[in-house]
């Protein structure tokens, strides 16, 4: 992955409509602000039961958005990311549609996962009640098998078929993709749920042993298919820093929630710590398709005597600031309540969760681009978007607070305003200066952090300081020539040789 600022956008919702369209939105308006893309899936069907996560034909584009060929075109000028879904299919699939026709005598019948696949003598209610989810209940549906009634592991959605990944055919059918990937001019994948793809009965099924040797294995198959791959999982922030050191890629969860407690709280002590032991093999994000994860910065999920990285009181209140922010916004949009840390995500648009205010969002994605790793910005993000509430009412969908339709003339629109031009001048500053390929340091001091980069020919540094309105986030920088602060980014923006 190249080390420059990448976005991760659906292709159906920054422009017109299709891939074609996107790729001259990010060759036009975006030039040199983003060097990658992460394009969310755009399989056969793209709108399904889960905004495309829940694929019918994980290998074919769907029609309504372009073909492989607008693929090749876009990797002409960006690298692509793509997403590989580990962990189920969709029930309208080919392969499953053919098990519930056809039963036991379907070659696809051990593709699926069912209770009795785990639990063939039967389960006993602690084994069935320690299976983790990101939902309430068990995760099992009633489906018929050509009339026969089977409890089918469905750890998401009922649309959502949860795949053996120990069979034959569910191995089978994963390696498919990662064929047709490799040779679709796509350079990284990103493991959706694979945390929860290895089940194994008396276990929590959720980032076990076993699910690393699954991540291990796909790693392995990927590396041979010259594919690296990134793995997405919300969990205690421990395993986060675990499944770094095995994988070529971790999302850093952590990060927005601890940007945003530092932010309403003015300190710096618990994002210092994170930066200290955090796994530098990141892709730094602030915001994504999903909501803002606070389980990420709580205790462990399977082990409440673990402590965070911040407290449950602080995260109750860390939720509820985002709320007030959002002026209920996000209460409206978010499941579930906070106490206790129930609450597995946010929604919200990270502008929206700071009250939409441009200095307080620039000094967060200052730090996010700052901090070792690969930047990436979620195409709401990068227009600094607020709050979707007429498409939540829409489809009364939390996460679609977060996932606004924007039409090339919206972002005309969105470009003239101050944040955004600043915020793409950041992009192409962060991708210009050969500091950030070179050594990092930071040092805390006070109620602040100053983190660095020394390059070759040019450095850089910022010193963030929540709890001061006036110096907030200060940024300098030399380009090899001469020397220059926050007040040039949009004047002068960088130019180097």
């Amino acid at each position: 992955m190249l080390n420059k600022v990448q976005l991760i956008t659906y292709a159906n919702r920054l422009g017109e409509g299709t891939i074609e369209s996107m790729t001259k939105e990010l060759r036009g308006k975006f030039a040199g602000a983003y060097e990658g893309v992460h394009i969310l899936p755009f399989f056969t069907p793209f709108d399904g039961a889960d905004a495309g996560f829940d694929p019918m034909d994980h290998t074919a584009v769907d029609p309504r958005l372009g073909s492989w060929d607008d693929v090749a075109e876009l990797s002409q000028s960006h690298s692509i990311m793509v997403d590989a879904i580990v962990n189920h299919v969709s029930w309208k699939s080919a392969q499953f549609q053919d098990v519930l026709a056809k039963g036991e005598d379907s070659p696809y019948y051990p593709m699926f996962l069912t209770m009795s696949s785990i639990f063939p003598d039967g389960a006993s209610e602690e084994e069935l009640t320690s299976i983790y989810r990101p939902r309430p209940g068990l995760p099992f549906t009633h489906y018929d098998f050509n009339g026969t009634t089977r409890l089918v592991w469905t750890t998401f959605t009922p649309q959502q078929v949860d795949v053996d990944t120990d069979s034959d055919a569910g191995w089978s059918y994963l390696m498919s993709i990662l064929d047709k990937m490799a040779q679709s001019h796509v350079s990284s994948l990103r493991l959706d749920a694979v945390g929860y793809g290895a089940k194994e009965a008396g276990t929590s099924c959720f980032m076990t042993p076993k699910t690393f040797a699954l991540i291990g294995r796909l790693r392995e198959e990927a590396a041979k298919r010259g594919l690296e791959i990134l793995i997405e999982v919300h969990s205690y922030y421990k395993k986060q820093v675990e499944i770094a050191s095995k994988v070529d890629w971790v999302y850093d969860f952590a990060l927005p929630p601890l940007l945003l407690h530092s932010l309403f709280t003015g300190t710096v002590k618990p994002l210092a710590e994170w930066v200290r032991i955090r796994p530098t093999n990141a892709v730094t994000v602030l915001d994504t398709h999903d909501g803002i994860g606070v389980i990420d910065i709580g205790p462990d999920q399977m082990d409440r005597s673990k402590q965070g990285l911040i407290s449950n009181e602080a995260v109750d209140q860390l939720v509820e600031t985002i709320h007030e922010r959002t002026h209920g916004q996000s209460a409206e949009a978010t499941g579930a309540a906070a106490s206790n840390l129930d609450l597995y995500q946010v929604n919200s648009t990270f502008y929206s969760a700071l009250g939409a205010n441009d200095q307080e969002y620039l000094a967060a994605r200052a730090v996010q681009f700052f901090l070792p790793g690969v930047p990436q910005v979620y195409y709401v993000g990068a227009l600094a978007g607020e709050n979707d509430m007429d498409l939540l009412k829409k489809t009364n969908n939390g996460r679609d607070i977060n996932r606004h339709y924007y039409t090339s003339a919206e972002i005309d629109e969105n470009l003239q305003r101050p944040v955004v031009q600043a915020l793409n001048a950041l992009c192409r500053l962060r991708n210009t200066l050969d500091a950030f390929d070179g050594s990092f340091s930071y040092e805390v001091k006070g109620e602040s952090i100053e983190l660095a980069w020394s390059g070759a020919h040019t450095s850089a540094k910022l010193v963030f300081a929540p709890g001061n309105a006036d110096a907030m986030s200060r940024l300098e920088w030399n380009d090899g020539s001469a020397d220059h602060s926050s007040s040039d980014l949009l004047a002068d923006p960088p130019q180097i040789d």
